[in-house]
Order: C-alpha cells, then structure tokens, then sequence
C-alpha cells in the first residue's frame, strides 16, 4: 500500500539536499527590511540603531514585515522564543523600553541574549559569557576527570585539549578580555587541567612548572595569535568583514611599523579602546614586515605562535 501526502510547506528531513532546501525557502526573508539581517541556519536576528521613536517604529514595521512572510510561506514564529535586546551603555537611554510585538504578543526585554554560542550583554560586558563558559569547561573537566581515570598523561592532556579547551576558546575574538581577573578566571581552568594531566595536586608543586613542563602555552597567548590572524584574513579579504580602518600608506616600513599599519582612531573609553581592531591593530603595526607579508594565513600563524 502506498501513500500519497500533499506537502505544503517545509523541506523533507534528514536528507542531503535538505540544509539547501531550507536556505532557498528562506532566502527571501530579508527583502524589503530596514534592518539588518543575519541568518545561521535556521537562526535568524535582525537588528538596527534605534535613536528615536521613528527608529522604533521602523523595527516593528520590519517584525510586521517578517509575520507576513510566515504567513505567505506558512511557517511559523514562537513569540515566546524571541527576545528584545537593547544594546547601550548610556545611564538615561534616548528610547525607553518600546512594546515590540510579534502576532500581537509583547515580546520580553533581556539583559542579555545568546547568540551562535556567545552569550551578548545589553551593556557590551563579557561577565556573563565568562561565567558560563567557565561553568561549563570546569563542568567537562570533571566529566574527563571521572571517566579518563588512566596514568597516561597523553591521554589526559589529549582529552583535555579536545573537549576542555575548545570551549574556553570558541569564538574568542569577539569576547577576548582585557582584565587580569576574568583572565586568571579563565586561566584557572587550564591549571586545574595540568594538575590532573601530571596528578600533581600537592600544594607544594607549582602549576607554573606543570604547565611549562606540559608547554602549554598561557590561552592569553593563544588568544592573542587568534586575533592577529583573523585580523590577517579581514586585511587580505579571505573573510565576509569589511575592514573599518584606513591604511597609513607608508612608503616603506618605518621603525616602529610596517608597511601594512593601520590608523588608529582616537578615543577615552576603555571598552572601545579594548575592542577587536581597536586593540589588534595596535599589535597588527608592530609585526616585522616580513610578518605582514607571508602568503598564507598557516604561514603568518607560525610567526605569532609563541
């Protein structure tokens, strides 16, 4: 018996032309928006600068906009999955809290959201994402700890590096801290992991010399070759971003920076001032010039790697 079933919306599943149905049935979500636009799958947040109550208006015509592309292609949007968050670290904001609507249900104001993993404050601050990454990689190291219970220190050392690390690591350009004590709070991580790798627990080790013993190199470090590549492939456009900074234009390298030096744009706020371009290109000017200029992103890792 066979049978037959009228699909009227959707893409069929655990298929290989699956994740590509999808992207073509949703491609057009973004017509006719004023705001931006970012899709990953099938996570979608638009987002726009709000500096008054036509700015306001204008996104909630968008949200208006997005209910009735649902309708046309009969989806479907969970108003109580979706969330507001109003980025500003003005005291006295220019909007107060506008009443955004989806299928006329109000939608909730967060302090923060997580996006692709990271997790994003209404005031730009980093406390939360360290908190619950941290949380989390102290969580797995005590999954590891219970279920890796062998003398083999290449083992640990390799359980620790492929599920520990890579969530104190996962997306760290964007978070990358500036402060001693969310970095000791990061690093604290690492130095549980040496001791349980070498089983040296006694209060007279020194983790310093388990960690140089291990060469594990500190994850400021590694997080701070992360940047300068990224930054490498935003110069060289092997990456979607738009460079915002100019070029000096230098003749020739000078004796405090390359070729390649980027103007630094003046500014008295710290969170800027330590921000992605503002704090990599300060480190990107100061690269040898031979540095700046290898060909390819694995060539220019093996320069900074410390």
């Amino acid at each position: 018996m066979s049978w037959n079933l009228e699909v009227t919306s959707g893409v069929p599943q655990r298929t290989v032309l699956g994740p590509c149905l999808f992207l073509y049935y949703i491609n057009d979500i973004s017509e006719g928006l004023s705001s931006t636009v970012r899709l990953f799958a099938d996570d979608t947040m638009i987002y726009m600068v709000v500096r008054n109550d036509r700015d306001a208006e204008a996104l909630q015509k968008d949200l208006d906009l997005l209910c009735e592309w649902e309708f046309k292609w009969m989806m479907e949007f969970h108003p109580d999955k979706c969330e507001i968050l109003s980025i500003t670290r003005k005291k006295s904001p220019v909007i107060p809290v506008y009443p955004y609507q989806i299928h006329w249900q109000q939608l909730k104001h967060s302090d923060y959201a997580k996006y692709l993993g990271v997790n994003i404050s209404k005031d730009m601050h980093w406390n939360k994402h360290i908190d619950m990454i941290t949380a989390k990689a102290n969580s797995r190291l005590g999954f590891v700890k219970r279920n890796v219970n062998i003398s083999s220190c290449a083992v640990k050392e390799q359980a620790y590096k492929s599920l520990v690390r890579p969530i104190l690591e996962y997306s760290q350009t964007v978070w990358d801290l500036y402060t001693s004590s969310e970095t000791q709070q990061l690093e604290s991580v690492q130095r549980r992991a040496a001791r349980f790798t070498l089983k040296r627990y006694h209060r007279t080790s020194s983790v310093s010399a388990v960690l140089a013993e291990l060469n594990w190199e500190p994850l400021a470090s590694r997080c701070y070759a992360a940047r300068l590549v990224f930054f490498y492939k935003i110069h060289y456009q092997l990456v979607a971003i738009n460079m915002p900074l100019e070029l000096k234009h230098h003749p020739g390298p000078t004796r405090n920076e390359n070729s390649l030096a980027y103007h630094i744009p003046v500014t008295s706020v710290d969170y800027q001032k330590n921000s992605f371009f503002f704090r990599t290109v300060r480190d990107w000017n100061h690269l040898p010039e031979e540095v700046v200029h290898t060909s390819t992103p694995e060539s220019f890792k093996t320069y900074i790697l410390p």
